[in-house]
């Protein structure tokens, strides 16, 4: 798992627009936009499948393309992880890490907080 914050962090150090670059992986096929999967405390309208296993796996898609693109970075970090090693990386403020926090608008930053909580809460008790 921290070698592909680490991969993800060195990619977006090299990038003059962090925007685009999300907005470029957000880019997805609505595969799973059932009703069941869709976050009803979100600002903007986002959809998260997670599958637990003997291993967790997140799939999640947004209306926000920019969303969107922080979720796919999130599922590739936490899919095929432990449970524990999960739960210790979502205490961390995952976008700090990234140093991205500061150039999020308010409005996406409460959307994207919704979706780690969900995601934390998911995890946690299930």
């Amino acid at each position: 798992m921290i070698n592909n914050i680490k991969k993800i962090k060195k990619k977006i150090k090299n990038i003059k627009n962090i925007y685009f670059f999300f907005i470029k992986i957000g880019l997805q096929k609505k595969k799973f936009l059932s009703d069941f999967y869709l976050l009803k405390n979100c600002i903007i309208k986002t959809w998260i499948k997670i599958c637990i296993n003997k291993k967790i796996f997140l799939f999640g898609y947004s209306n926000s393309l920019f969303i969107s693109g922080i979720i796919k970075i999130i599922s590739k970090i936490i899919n095929n992880n432990k449970k524990k090693n999960i739960k210790i990386f979502l205490k961390f403020n995952f976008l700090k890490i990234l140093r991205i926090e500061k150039k999020i608008t308010n409005f996406k930053l409460e959307s994207f907080k919704n979706i780690v909580n969900h995601i934390f809460n998911f995890i946690n008790y299930n």
